[in-house]
């Protein structure tokens, strides 16, 4: 059940760490699914991206990836670092579905309670 990781994948983690998504890479109607937020197109997924590499600056280090024997589904296992030290390197993992040579849907899964306590303080700071 385990393959080389698809280009398509690695290119948006190359992406995300130079601060930058190729829009070419993604379905228009892609549907993103995070534990706080859901897009249901590429657009929309893309603008809320460029915000947050913009903020947060993440670098993410690839631990793990296991593809589907048919090559159209992806699962990562990955640590992840921003410029925000409070938040730290945590781990997280990533649900890739890719159709058409294109990422068509993205789940993604990790422990949103630093992230929850961080803008909670910076909201109490304002």
């Amino acid at each position: 059940m385990s393959q080389q990781m698809p280009e398509i994948v690695r290119k948006y983690y190359e992406g995300i760490n130079q601060g930058a998504l190729d829009p070419t890479l993604f379905a228009e109607e892609l549907h993103f699914r995070g534990v706080t937020d859901e897009y249901n197109s590429a657009q929309d997924f893309l603008k809320e991206m460029e915000a947050t590499l913009g903020k947060m600056k993440p670098e993410i280090e690839l631990l793990q990836a296991v593809v589907s024997s048919s090559g159209d589904e992806v699962a990562v296992r990955a640590d992840l670092q921003t410029v925000v030290t409070e938040l730290g390197k945590f781990r997280f993992s990533e649900w890739f579905r890719l159709e058409d040579g294109k990422i068509s849907e993205i789940q993604l899964y990790y422990d949103p309670t630093p992230w929850k306590e961080y803008f909670a303080s910076q909201e109490d700071e304002s």
